[in-house]
């Protein structure tokens, strides 16, 4: 996945945040195109959910504070990929290997839809309510 300014919220320390996960599924699609995919799975899913938690936790904050009206919403959407990303990690676990395509790809459809659609809304409630957000260091 490349990043373009389409995916940009405007807000620069949750867009660093977004850019880090292209590059957790362009590491992994990488290793698997170079016959790695299996041990860099692994540690995919190691990171991509503790990334996660604290990615999640870091929007939800801003949401929170800027009284987003579908903050609650937004911390469903998150709820359901923690569940999806525990769930391939519980399969490595137990042995199954073979979901590196399934894992790229549940990341792909989810993070752009997500971003696209979910993040955007509150993109432009930030821009509609001229709100300002601190920058905040990762």
């Amino acid at each position: 996945m490349e990043w373009t300014g389409d995916y940009s919220v405007g807000v620069e320390h949750i867009d660093k945040q977004h850019q880090q996960f292209f590059t957790f599924i362009n590491t992994l699609h990488q290793a698997f195109y170079d016959g790695r995919g299996e041990e860099e799975l692994r540690q995919t899913l190691e990171e991509l959910n503790d990334y996660a938690a604290f990615h999640f936790q870091s929007e939800e904050a801003m949401l929170h504070s800027i009284k987003y009206h579908m903050t609650l919403n937004h911390k469903d959407e998150h709820k359901r990929f923690a569940i999806q990303a525990q769930e391939f990690r519980q399969k490595y676990q137990s042995g199954n290997f073979a979901i590196t395509v399934p894992v790229m790809d549940f990341m792909k459809k989810w993070l752009s839809g997500h971003i696209l659609n979910s993040d955007k809304k509150y993109a432009r409630f930030i821009e509609d309510n001229n709100i300002t957000i601190e920058n905040q260091g990762d």
